[in-house]
């Protein structure tokens, strides 16, 4: 049996501009995705299970909370991949190493979505058509198209919901990235989100960000979900106030959190900011699930080697 593996990446929205409720219940989006390099890794194998998909779990980054039922979305893109490819004879299994931790708005599980169905696709020896790929991942998640349609450049406009694509290339800054112990639900920080938050429609298109220096872009970072995750969660406030106190005051809120991350042209700068906040946080008493300097991949979706 010849397993697939693929690199799944997590992200960073460089912009995050959340309009009116639309009449599918959705939000409008208008986000900026950069993919980043903490990965999760996804490996599927063809097994002559007719329609079965089994998912088994190990990493730092499941920390007991990854179902490996029809609740995760790489069983799910999985299975959907089974039914594009008309394959009833075979199964799945998938193996999932996690490293992106979870609810923290890095996008981890909508990644290790997008990673399934291009391994499944492999494993099985089929190449369903790109847009039914598409369909498909939008009718998981919001986030998840954007790994598989900007997988040549790993950064992306999204606007509809999110899962309209549009890739441009990627910044080149480093990021420091914050991941308190603290946990957001999506859910929660919708429902928190009031109309004076919405104020990131006004940041520049993506084409302009990404050309930006780290000191250019630092302006321009704007998530309005930030002041509701804020009052969702005493202890990501404390975060907020302790990044400020830190000279971190550009920090961003990733997605609806709860990870922060900040932008830098050096990695030497990135790293001094990053163990200054940690310094801090043991100080204050505010738990630390992950701490670390990373760049953007250039990719969505990465090719691993055949096992």
């Amino acid at each position: 049996m010849t397993a697939v593996a693929c690199r799944a990446p997590a992200k960073v929205n460089l912009r995050l501009a959340v309009g009116a409720r639309r009449e599918d219940g959705f939000h409008a989006l208008d986000t900026v995705m950069v993919a980043v390099d903490l990965c999760d890794r996804v490996e599927a194998s063809a097994v002559p299970a007719g329609g079965e998909v089994t998912l088994a779990v190990a990493g730092s980054g499941a920390e007991g909370a990854v179902p490996v039922d029809e609740r995760n979305l790489a069983v799910q893109a999985a299975r959907g991949v089974l039914a594009l490819a008309g394959a009833r004879e075979r199964g799945l299994a998938l193996r999932l190493v996690k490293e992106i931790p979870v609810e923290a708005g890095l996008g981890g599980g909508s990644s290790d979505a997008a990673a399934a169905a291009w391994a499944a696709c492999r494993a099985l020896g089929v190449a369903p058509d790109g847009s039914a790929l598409s369909r498909l991942l939008a009718s998981l998640g919001s986030d998840c198209p954007f790994f598989l349609d900007a997988a040549e450049t790993g950064c992306a406009r999204c606007t509809g919901r999110g899962e309209v694509v549009a890739p441009t290339a990627a910044p080149r800054v480093v990021f420091a990235l914050i991941v308190p112990a603290a946990r957001c639900s999506t859910a929660a920080v919708y429902a928190a989100l009031r109309a004076e938050d919405r104020t990131a429609g006004d940041v520049p298109a993506a084409e302009a960000l990404v050309g930006m220096t780290a000191g250019e872009l630092r302006a321009h970072l704007a998530n309005d979900l930030e002041p509701a995750a804020l009052r969702s969660s005493a202890e990501l406030a404390r975060w907020r106030a302790l990044l400020d106190a830190a000279d971190c005051e550009h920090f961003r809120l990733s997605g609806s959190g709860s990870a922060f991350f900040g932008v830098f042209d050096a990695e030497d700068e990135a790293e001094e900011a990053r163990s200054r906040v940690e310094g801090r946080a043991r100080e204050a008493g505010l738990g630390l699930r992950l701490s670390r300097t990373v760049r953007a991949t250039g990719r969505g979706v990465l090719p691993a080697e055949t096992i």
